[in-house]
């Protein structure tokens, strides 16, 4: 099945949507604004937290539970634990970081040095081109569930941003095709701190695919299911220009791929 192109609907959610966070996808956009949380001890957050989703469960919360949920435990006192908490279905690499505060307090977050993107839960992107969820969200489910506690309003945060008030993630698959491509504009208002990108590969073990920006490769994956996430400079992603993203079979391999891209961006909109 091909996931049909993205391209009329990347425009007009850039033009007519430019007051909204927006998740835009075959099947639809969400709507959310990014906003600090006001979690106690945040000063280690700051210094080494990225990108982060958080929720306050409004109950007190039992730390010997939540240590459950964790693979290894980095720091933990009689208010709070620190660690990293494993994702079913994916590799220790992509471990989210997680900050649970027996107040109720529960946070995720991927490093500081580590780009937006890789909160795409590209598993969990459906045939239908709709985005189910991020991983930092799958990960406070995690959290939750140890605690015994349901989750409440899920908000996001960068903490590397203070100023960045939007996340905007741009995603596209191709299923069993050659090649499939996306245009992407952003306008000019848009005060961008970071672009950045997932490239993935689903099944295939016999091809490689190419993930390219206005006819440059700039990631190529590994055989097998694998992803790779990076940073989109200034130029390489410039504001108010037309963009070409392309899924495409890398250079020396036939056949057709199965494959992921987004194309995420931390900005402040006017």
């Amino acid at each position: 099945m091909r996931v049909q192109s993205l391209s009329s609907e990347i425009v007009r959610f850039f033009f007519v949507l430019l007051a909204f966070l927006i998740f835009p996808s075959i099947g639809g956009a969400e709507n959310i604004t990014l906003q600090k949380p006001a979690v106690e001890t945040t000063n280690f957050l700051e210094a080494e937290a990225g990108i982060s989703a958080y929720t306050n469960v409004q109950q007190a919360v039992d730390l010997k539970k939540a240590k459950n949920a964790f693979r290894t435990i980095e720091h933990q006192t009689e208010d709070y634990i620190v660690g990293s908490v494993p994702l079913l279905d994916y590799g220790e690499e992509e471990d989210i970081h997680a900050y649970v505060h027996k107040t109720g307090w529960i946070l995720a977050y991927y490093l500081c040095d580590e780009p937006a993107a890789k909160i795409v839960d590209w598993k969990n992107y459906g045939q239908d081109g709709k985005i189910y969820g991020t991983k930092l969200e799958t990960g406070l489910s995690v959290l939750c569930s140890a605690c015994q506690v349901a989750a409440r309003e899920v908000k996001y945060y960068d903490f590397r941003c203070p100023e960045a008030n939007k996340l905007l993630i741009v995603a596209d698959a191709a299923y069993n095709v050659a090649e499939d491509s996306f245009t992407i504009k952003i306008p000019n208002e848009f005060l961008i701190f970071e672009r950045s990108y997932l490239h993935c590969n689903f099944t295939s073990a016999r091809t490689k695919s190419a993930l390219s920006l206005d006819s440059t490769v700039i990631s190529v994956s590994s055989l097998g299911m694998s992803s790779n996430y990076g940073i989109l400079s200034p130029v390489q992603l410039s504001v108010d220009d037309f963009h070409i993203v392309k899924l495409g079979l890398a250079s020396g391999y036939a056949g057709n791929i199965e494959s992921l891209c987004a194309i995420v961006l931390v900005y402040r909109e006017p």
